[in-house]
């Protein structure tokens, strides 16, 4: 335990560090799903540090440390991650002084405290059932998934966190619930709700395997490509077809007269303005031809503007 804890101290600092170094935008990321990873660190913590208590053996200090060290990744890396994917998703709150700022953060902060002794207090309440509640806890890529989906971002996480992550937590799960000889077998320390279960780590493996072939796949596929195209957004079509474009109308960028025979060269924006897509023509020398950097700033001001 106390090794996966590093590890997973490392890959969440490692994680940072790509979007310090490499200006990666933390918008893209999910504070539900980092939140309920925080959540996981948190009870681990708690639970690792009551089961060390009320037992007196000479192994007890390994308990506490992993609790330390739970504690730690929870309260020194998780949050302040969660904080700053926070900040950035809401800059426009900054624009409105700090007393609106001040007040949605103590709102966040009650919600994310609130969730967290809410959960103590279900776990207490379901511990005959904390096998399962363990494995529901094992979807913590889901809302990354969701996010990627409505937002159409990928790209959010290194492969190296997607999969240090997974590999560390699954690791944990299945010594807790999988290994037929571990110390939770009810002796020194409380035995654990339906272990060893075969099953179980099989579902557990089998959704992990599941979040991260679609965690994957979104990254070189897209991140809505197994969403059934009814279910999808409404996404204006720049390239919609026209007939026959109106008389006199001209390009946005070089002025020249836009003519039939451009054909599928013409870009059409939501306010009926058109432009060369690849590129305008040299037809004038003193208009410079069109670059994608062009493109894409009218591309942008007449969204804006729509």
């Amino acid at each position: 335990m106390n090794t996966l804890t590093l590890l997973q101290l490392r890959s969440f600092l490692s994680q940072m560090r790509h979007h310090e170094e490499e200006h990666a935008t933390v918008t893209k990321l999910s504070a539900l799903g980092i939140a309920m990873q925080a959540l996981m660190d948190a009870y681990d913590s708690f639970l690792h540090l009551s089961v060390a208590a009320p037992v007196q053996v000479l192994n007890t200090y390994s308990f506490a440390v992993v609790s330390m060290l739970k504690f730690s990744l929870f309260a020194l890396v998780e949050i302040r991650y969660l904080l700053l994917i926070w900040r950035h998703q809401h800059q426009h709150m900054f624009a409105e002084g700090w007393e609106a700022v001040r007040q949605e953060l103590s709102r966040v902060y009650a919600q994310f405290y609130g969730a967290l002794v809410g959960g103590l207090i279900l776990i207490f309440i379901a511990s005959d059932y904390l096998d399962f509640v363990a494995l529901l806890m094992q979807a913590y890529w889901l809302p990354q998934i969701i996010h990627d989906v409505r937002h159409g971002s990928k790209n959010s996480f290194t492969h190296f966190f997607i999969f240090s992550i997974t590999a560390t937590r699954s690791l944990q799960f299945l010594y807790l619930w999988g290994c037929p000889a571990g110390i939770f077998d009810g002796e020194i320390y409380p035995h654990l709700p339906g272990a060893p279960s075969f099953e179980l780590c099989l579902a557990a493996v089998l959704l992990q395997v599941m979040q991260v072939s679609l965690m994957v796949s979104q990254r070189r596929l897209g991140p809505r490509w197994f969403v059934p195209w009814l279910c999808l957004p409404h996404v204006y079509n720049y390239r919609r077809f026209l007939q026959a474009p109106p008389l006199g109308s001209e390009c946005v960028i070089c002025m020249l007269e836009i003519t039939s025979e451009d054909g599928v060269q013409i870009v059409t924006t939501p306010c009926e303005h058109r432009f060369h897509v690849d590129g305008c023509k040299d037809g004038v020398s003193n208009v410079p031809k069109a670059t994608a950097s062009n493109v894409r700033q009218v591309m942008l001001r007449h969204a804006v503007n729509f």
